[in-house]
């Protein structure tokens, strides 16, 4: 209220802020009191790799689980614009989407081979937007599937199956 003079001022705030607010607010409505404090009563899930392919002539990507489920996609012009971290989020955030109501109570070993996004997915965060608005969506996921996903750094070498699926 500081420099507020009368009873009908009102501080503002940006839309950022209040966009902010209501994503927070949208994040306890769906977690509906649920606290996780340990994560001894997790089991371990089923392992994760994904891939993404950003080349002149198609641009694509698809994961594939241990339990021998799998997806794979080729993107449209709009998509071949963007960068290849944000490509591989994409697919992460795709491969949570499709099996991601199976993994109640489970924390979920997931391979990645570009480690611009893994690595923020490790932290939760990123300074690059369009990375911090996939995370934002993987933490939703998370909290509403209730699953834990354990990232891992994959070499090209070891994700062969992911770079098959990923490519034309």
């Amino acid at each position: 209220m500081a420099g507020l003079s009368l009873a009908w001022h009102k501080r503002r705030t940006t839309k950022s802020e209040r966009d902010n607010y209501r994503f927070f607010a949208n994040i306890l409505r769906l977690n509906v009191g649920r606290g996780y404090y340990t994560h001894s009563s997790f089991s371990k899930g089923e392992t994760v790799k994904s891939d993404a392919s950003k080349k002149s002539t198609c641009t694509g990507g698809g994961w594939f689980t241990s339990t021998g489920r799998y997806d794979w996609w080729m993107y449209g012009t709009a998509a071949a614009r963007k960068p290849i971290d944000f490509l591989e989020g994409d697919t992460v955030v795709s491969a949570v989407e499709s099996r991601g109501h199976a993994w109640f109570k489970q924390w979920i070993p997931f391979g990645i081979d570009n480690q611009a996004f893994q690595k923020s997915a490790i932290k939760g965060w990123s300074r690059a937007e369009r990375l911090t608005l996939l995370l934002k969506r993987l933490f939703v996921l998370q909290v509403r599937f209730s699953c834990i996903l354990k990232f891992f750094w994959l070499d090209t070498v070891a994700n062969y199956l992911a770079d098959h699926l990923s490519r034309d």
